[in-house]
């Protein structure tokens, strides 16, 4: 809430967003939103290289972890 948070609340964080299931949630739109933003890209008249570049984006987001 506007505070810095040590490293002890910082697990406590991540253990909550874990047992929630907001991460997997998280991961799980990311994957889907990744197919749809290739579907849409295959789709366009942007040049290979451009495709390319998007899609080195797209393969970097999906790889994150936190």
């Amino acid at each position: 809430m506007g505070k810095p948070l040590d490293n002890k609340h910082i697990q406590v964080l991540q253990k909550m967003f874990e047992e929630s299931g907001a991460l997997a949630f998280g991961k799980q739109s990311i994957i889907a939103y990744s197919q749809k933003a290739k579907d849409i890209l295959a789709q366009t008249q942007l040049n290979d290289e451009a495709k390319k570049s998007i899609l080195a984006l797209i393969a970097k987001m999906e790889k994150l972890e936190h």
